[in-house]
């Protein structure tokens, strides 16, 4: 149990917050019991838990959906998932664009990017995780001419450690850019994101046996 009366936390925090949470990666390999855990579903929530985590010094990371097969995510200080950071923000089918929250799960992002023509170039083997979290761990998919997913980065704003809200891209706070795309949460709280995309399509599969002398 916390010593932190929850009821004596900012108005907007009180409503984003529990503080009996058991959390449990996908296989139940980890487990952990954060003091507080946190759901914000704006991005200035964002950034008052992290200016709560420093002022109370407590340690503080962020979760996507669990999926990692280690304890990445565990913490006995806070947590903070983005799952209600879900929203769609911009598409741009001029550009091959698509700006999204970062806890929208692949698997609202690949209905979003179906119903306005476009998909993602490659994909891991499973949908489940958040945006946020397939591209702070390098998640990747397969081909010898695809990078990982966070490679389809174009642009992403970070939440720093001291509530700052800093925009990125390859041309503004390129080397922090550049690090956040496989950061594993260490730079701070991505809320949103810019990705590359391209015009759907079809994939057709071929099998044969083979041979192991071949």
């Amino acid at each position: 149990m916390t010593s932190i009366d929850i009821y004596q936390l900012d108005p907007e925090l009180q409503q984003v917050v529990v503080d009996d949470y058991t959390f449990k990666n996908w296989s139940n390999t980890f487990t952990c019991k954060p003091e507080l855990f946190f759901r914000p579903r704006t991005e200035k929530q964002v950034q008052k838990i992290i200016l709560l985590a420093n002022k109370l010094n407590k340690p503080l990371k962020a979760v996507g959906s669990g999926h990692s097969p280690s304890d990445l995510a565990c913490s006995s200080g806070f947590m903070i998932s983005l799952e209600n950071l879900n929203a769609l923000l911009n598409v741009d089918k001029n550009n091959n664009t698509v700006t999204v929250e970062a806890g929208m799960s692949l698997h609202k992002l690949h209905v979003v990017l179906r119903e306005n023509g476009l998909a993602l170039s490659n994909l891991g083997s499973i949908s489940d995780q958040s945006i946020a979290g397939v591209m702070a761990t390098a998640t990747h998919g397969t081909g010898a001419h695809f990078g990982c997913l966070s490679t389809f980065i174009v642009n992403l704003t970070l939440v720093t450690a001291d509530g700052s809200i800093l925009f990125c891209s390859p041309d503004e706070n390129r080397q922090v850019f550049e690090a956040a795309r496989c950061s594993l949460g260490a730079l701070g709280i991505i809320t949103r994101m810019t990705l590359r995309v391209e015009p759907d399509f079809k994939l057709e599969a071929i099998q044969k046996p083979y041979k192991f002398s071949k």
